[in-house]
């Protein structure tokens, strides 16, 4: 299978400081959840704070599942009609 052109464009941009904190605290979740041991969260987190690119980043959690926003937050509220 072959990456769509504009995934192939985001997996070679550079990752900014808040792309790897918010990856981290993904992780850190994953963790809380039971689906990360705290060995693997702690590989994960040294490479993501040593990745380069979106692509090094999003390579570290396509074994997880997206999280759900938390209950209560914006993005979780339906808009008012």
């Amino acid at each position: 299978m072959e990456r769509e052109p504009g995934d192939q464009r985001r997996a070679a941009l550079r990752a900014s400081d808040a792309d790897r904190e918010q990856l981290v605290e993904t992780l850190r979740q994953h963790h809380a959840d039971g689906r990360l041991t705290l060995e693997e969260l702690t590989e994960r987190t040294g490479r993501a704070y040593t990745a380069r690119t979106l692509g090094d980043l999003d390579a570290l959690a396509t074994d997880l599942p997206p999280l759900h926003p938390p209950a209560g937050s914006r993005e979780a509220a339906p808009a008012p009609a």
